[in-house]
């Protein structure tokens, strides 16, 4: 579940969000935190969709935005050890070798 992102707020979703502002052509840092040009950024992507432009990215912001293409991706699917190892064995349909989960 996604919080509301606001001015202030920090973290994995927040830099999903600033990446996929700058992916839409706004000139926005990745840097985690929600920060003055993110707040402009959010206004100027609400203002360009007709929604309230209130520069805080709620259901109606991350609604166009998944329209969009933008996914969520939960921060254990980002993780260094994700897929988890299972120690099964499995063929890979792309090359053709034998790997570990």
């Amino acid at each position: 579940m996604v919080k509301v992102l606001k001015k202030g707020a920090n973290g994995y979703f927040v830099t999903q969000w600033q990446d996929f502002l700058r992916g839409q052509g706004y000139l926005v840092n990745s840097s985690g935190v929600f920060d003055d040009d993110t707040v402009s950024a959010t206004m100027q992507f609400q203002k360009k969709y007709k929604m309230q432009v209130d520069g805080v990215v709620g259901n109606q912001s991350l609604g166009r935005a998944a329209l969009l293409g933008f996914e969520i991706v939960e921060y254990s699917e980002t993780e260094k050890e994700y897929p988890r190892k299972t120690g099964k064995k499995f063929e890979s349909p792309t090359i053709g070798t034998k790997r570990m989960l």
